[in-house]
């Protein structure tokens, strides 16, 4: 009789310990589920979240530190690396504008401002994203009373192609500003430094369809092509 009961009770401690056994086993594989869900989900949100990362850097700093040196080239490097993304393009092109618009007041060189009109063209019209409504404001104050349309247009066109550009197409770009510089050299008998270098720019401009100032930003980074 004490064997029969002790049996039973075994069995009862066996089956109970199964199902306990079988209860902890499938909250672990629920957990672990969970946890790899969570893990998976948080390695798609930063994917997701480098650009918004990246566009907030340039918003905070143009925000903040608006008149600072280091601040056209902190967003150009973003720029170089997000230009399809609106609000980081708008933003940099007019940081640009603006940045080579004090200088022109500072210096009174026309080529400052021949910069500054040509960034703020590149602001898209239709942007409606963070700093909009000073970018346009902007843009009416240096083409006051001027249908720009058409322009902005081109500018957007440039702007599209010199983005698209290959290092072996930088290249190319870079020769020919060379064989321009020894032309003249060759023409005037020596060394004629920079005395040729707007008008050479500009001839590699109207040859590539591009603008001055993409010119000669390629022509200046040309030992990295």
């Amino acid at each position: 009789m004490q064997r029969q009961v002790l049996s039973v009770f075994l069995a009862l401690v066996f089956a109970c310990s199964c199902l306990c056994a079988c209860h902890t086993s499938s909250q672990s594989d629920s957990t672990n589920e969970t946890s790899h869900i969570e893990t998976t989900s948080s390695e798609n949100s930063i994917k997701k979240t480098e650009l918004e990362i990246a566009r907030e850097n340039v918003v905070n700093k143009y925000k903040n530190q608006a008149d600072f040196s280091d601040t056209p080239k902190y967003i150009e490097d973003y720029y170089k690396e997000y230009s399809s993304d609106s609000t980081i393009a708008n933003i940099y092109y007019y940081c640009i504008a603006k940045d080579q618009y004090r200088l022109y007041y500072k210096l009174f060189e026309n080529k400052y401002m021949d910069n500054a009109k040509e960034y703020a063209l590149k602001i898209n019209p239709e942007y409606d994203g963070e700093f909009s409504e000073e970018m346009h404001e902007f843009v009416n104050r240096l083409f006051p009373n001027k249908n720009i349309k058409e322009s902005q247009k081109n500018a957007a066109e440039k702007e599209n192609k010199y983005n698209q550009l290959t290092n072996s197409q930088k290249k190319d770009i870079c020769k020919y500003i060379q064989s321009q510089y020894d032309y003249y050299d060759k023409k005037y008998g020596g060394y004629t430094g920079d005395k040729y270098s707007d008008l050479i720019m500009q001839q590699a401009a109207e040859k590539y369809g591009l603008t001055a100032e993409q010119v000669y930003i390629i022509w200046m980074n040309m030992y990295s092509y």
